[in-house]
Formats: structure tokens, C-alpha cells, sequence
């Protein structure tokens, strides 16, 4: 039987890097979220709650859930790519082919199409469909995107073909932020041509008024 010496998965784009051993996770904080308009009254960040040391072996969930937060004396609106980058690194010198489904993405009820969605969708981008309002406010805040992480039982390197042991999993969320203004909101206007924020009950649907 073929035991693994480390599984090591790496979260990035403001979720976490995890660092992976057989029986244990370590998470730390990155974030990298772009500001389309930049300035020191403007800041949004990419934050999670975690279980610190949680285990993460093949078949286990563990507890993620990332959120944004404005940090900033603005109001802001915020979207997320749909085609979020995701890639297995395997380990030097190995030429094989990791499948990037084996760590299952669990979305909380907040998210797009969820019990209580927040989000919705555009051509490209999910859109959170309200104003993210400055710090220290009551909707400062948004609620997680995700609840957890499954690791794919199938990862077992014990008679499958492909061996996962000291490969690196990432994934990238690079959200966008912007003024809840006009003329910011007019940026997201081709993607948001074919949708008609009223009916999806969008709190800012009147900052992308085309017929003014």
C-alpha cells in the first residue's frame, strides 16, 4: 500500500494558501482583489472564516468560508469572474495530469442561484446585487460565497492512476471593485446588457440606468 508523504493544496486569490501534511492544514490570508478606481477612500477585501488545523484527507471537507469586506470610507460594488483559474501543480519532475474537479467547491445558499443568492449573473462576471457600504456599516459585509472544500476521494494514490501526493492545488478569484457611482457602474455595462437588474432585485439597478 503506497502511503503519501504530503498532500499540499494552495488556495490563492484571497481565499487562503493552505499547506497540506497527511494529518493537518495550515490557512493564511492572501488577497488580491484589483480596484478598477483606486484611491485611499477605496478598499475591499477578500477575507474567510476558517477551523484552523482542520484535516484534509481524501474524502474530508473542510471549512471554508470567504467573504468581502469593505475597508474603505466608500460605497463599492463588487463582481467575480466566472472562469476562475484553477490548476493542479504537480509535483517536480512529474508529468502527470491532475484532474482540477477533485477538490469540490461547496457554495454556500448565498451564492449564485442559492436558497438566499446575493449574487447573480452577468456575460462574464457574477455580480453581488448589493451596494457594499463603507466600513463600520451595517452591510459592510457580504455573507460567505462558500461553506467548505471536499477533497475527492479519488485523489488515493493506493491503485488509481494518477498520484496527487505533494501536488499543490490552486485557485484564483480575482474580484473587481468599484465606486457605487454612474459612471463606475457604466464600466460593467456590456456585461450587463442582456440583464434586467430590476427583476433579479438589484439594490444598485437604477446606477445603470441606459435610458437617461
Amino acid at each position: 500500500m503506497k502511503l503519501y508523504k504530503r498532500l499540499g493544496i494552495a488556495l490563492i486569490g484571497g481565499i487562503c494558501a493552505v499547506s497540506i501534511s497527511s494529518t493537518w492544514a495550515v490557512y493564511t490570508d492572501t488577497n488580491t482583489i484589483k480596484n478598477q478606481l483606486s484611491t485611499k477612500h477605496t478598499a475591499v477585501m477578500l477575507k474567510e472564516d476558517f477551523a484552523q488545523f482542520s484535516s484534509f484527507l481524501p474524502g474530508e471537507t473542510v471549512t471554508k468560508k470567504p467573504y468581502f469586506e469593505n475597508t474603505g470610507e466608500r460605497d463599492m460594488l463588487i463582481r467575480i469572474p466566472k472562469d476562475l483559474a484553477e490548476t493542479w501543480r504537480p509535483e517536480e519532475g512529474s508529468e502527470e495530469q491532475l484532474d482540477k474537479e477533485k477538490v469540490i467547491k461547496n457554495w454556500s445558499r448565498y451564492w449564485v442561484n442559492g436558497e438566499s443568492s446575493e449574487w447573480f449573473a452577468g456575460k462574464e462576471y457574477y455580480y453581488y446585487n448589493k451596494i457594499l457600504t463603507k466600513q463600520g456599516t451595517e452591510n459592510s459585509k457580504t455573507n460567505p460565497i462558500m461553506d467548505s472544500l471536499t477533497l475527492s476521494k479519488d485523489v488515493s494514490n493506493d491503485g488509481h492512476e494518477a498520484d496527487y501526493s505533494n501536488a499543490e492545488y490552486e485557485i484564483t478569484i480575482e474580484a473587481e471593485a468599484v465606486p457605487a457611482d454612474k459612471t463606475s457602474v457604466a464600466l460593467w455595462a456590456e456585461d450587463l446588457q442582456n440583464v434586467n437588474l430590476s427583476d433579479i432585485g438589484c439594490e444598485w439597478s437604477e446606477l445603470l440606468n441606459t435610458t437617461e
